[in-house]
Parts: structure tokens; C-alpha cells; sequence
């Protein structure tokens, strides 16, 4: 038997949705569905999903139930093509008229899902959205037992090799921006598309590609993420 204890992990100068404790939504999340899993697993009764996760404020709630569901790669390019999107954009978004532009990543992980905040809750609001892993060739097994929880969370079984796709409502940006930073610290690859318009892809947790077909949105899109990885990144940003 082991004991994992979190004693805090403060961002100075940053704004934060967190709760009393000082705890990230998406940091609760995540332990409670490991914790979850693993009494399921044992037989035990699981706790209710909203006990013991307060609230952030009036205008946000967690969703009762988790809705993400797993899809094929053939399920993921239905979804895609239901919603206009175009998939794997990258080295296609000229023909398309997708603007496109590349930005370094930050290996300091709360830098990285800072930037996912971003995109998810200020850039690209969506009614759905799709993550589809693409690459994790380097994986740890230990790596891949965090991801197959938060899956098996859900109902899934099948390994990420048959279900590499992952739907979510707009309910469950605390889960997706949580999985999205999860898999990018990994050095896995993955891409991100919302029903917004906005589509993101993380290349092995080094680069970070954005496509949009808004002009204006893709500019202050831009502008923010370009502020952020200067600020906080690893190197210097060129203008």
C-alpha cells in the first residue's frame, strides 16, 4: 500500500480557478477518478462525483455524470466530417484557407495547461470537442495507467490503440484541458479540434501548432499565447 499526499503547488502572479484548498478544478478531477476507478475495481461503493468538489462560483458546476466518450479513429473522422472540420489539418491548412501559426512549448507543465486554459475557456468556447491521440510511441507504462483510469472512468476497456479518440461536452472543459495537458507532458501527440472552429495540435509535448479559418480570432489568439510562452516559457519568443 502507498500514500500520494498533494501539500500545494502555488503559481505566483498568476489568476487561477482553484478552490479553498488551493486545489485546480481539473487536479480534483483527476484524483477523484483515480480514486474512483480503483474502488470500483475492488467492489467497494463509489462515492457521489460531486461530494467533496466544491464549486468554483455561480457560473460554474461540474457535470453529474462523466459524458467523454472513446471513439475509433473511423468514429473520429465521422465526427469530424459532421461538423465541418477539417481533419489532421497540419500540411493541408493551406488548401483549406486555414490560418496556421507554430509556437515552442513549455516543459514547465502549469505554463503548459495554462495555455490549453486559454484556447478551451477564452479563445475557442465550444459545444463539443474531439481529442484524438496520434502518437505515443515513448510511453511508460506507468504513463499509460493514469490515461487508461481516467478511460476506464468512462466506461471504456479497449486500449488507446483501438479508441484513440475522445469526445467531450461543454461540461467538461475541466476534464479535457486536464487529459490535453496530461498527454502533452507525456511527449505524446495529439490533436485537438473544436466544433468552435479551432483546431490544436501538440507535437510530442515540444510544439504547438494552431489552425483557425477567423482571422480575427486567430490574431488575438496569437497574441496571447505568444504573450504567455514569452513570459513564462522556456526561451524567448521572436516577435
Amino acid at each position: 500500500m502507498a500514500l500520494l499526499r498533494y501539500y500545494g503547488w502555488p503559481l505566483p502572479g498568476w489568476k487561477r480557478e482553484a478552490d479553498s484548498s488551493g486545489r485546480s478544478i481539473a487536479v480534483k478531477i483527476f484524483l477523484k477518478i483515480f480514486a474512483e476507478s480503483h474502488l470500483q475495481a475492488r467492489g467497494k461503493e463509489v462515492i457521489d462525483k460531486n461530494s467533496a468538489i466544491p464549486q468554483v462560483g455561480p457560473s460554474r458546476s461540474l457535470p453529474s455524470e462523466l459524458l467523454m466518450k472513446t471513439l475509433t479513429d473511423a468514429e473520429c473522422s465521422a465526427w469530424l466530417d459532421s461538423r465541418n472540420l477539417i481533419p489532421e489539418p497540419y500540411g493541408r491548412f493551406a488548401e483549406h484557407s486555414l490560418l496556421h501559426r507554430q509556437f515552442p512549448l513549455p516543459k514547465y507543465p502549469l505554463t503548459l495547461t495554462e495555455i490549453f486554459r486559454i484556447i478551451v475557456r477564452e479563445i475557442a468556447p465550444f459545444g463539443a470537442a474531439l481529442l484524438q491521440v496520434t502518437d505515443w510511441g515513448l510511453y511508460t507504462p506507468d504513463q499509460m495507467a493514469v490515461v487508461d483510469h481516467v478511460r476506464r472512468a468512462s466506461g471504456e476497456s479497449r486500449p488507446l490503440i483501438t479508441t484513440p479518440g475522445h469526445s467531450f461536452t461543454s461540461d467538461e472543459q475541466d476534464l479535457l484541458i486536464g487529459l490535453f495537458g496530461l498527454v502533452t507532458f507525456y511527449g505524446w501527440s495529439a490533436y485537438l479540434y473544436l466544433d468552435s472552429g479551432v483546431s490544436v495540435l501538440s507535437w510530442e509535448g515540444d510544439l504547438l501548432d494552431l489552425f483557425d479559418s477567423e482571422r480575427e480570432r486567430h490574431a488575438g489568439a496569437c497574441k496571447l499565447i505568444h504573450e504567455l510562452v514569452s513570459n513564462f516559457g522556456d526561451t524567448p519568443m521572436a516577435t
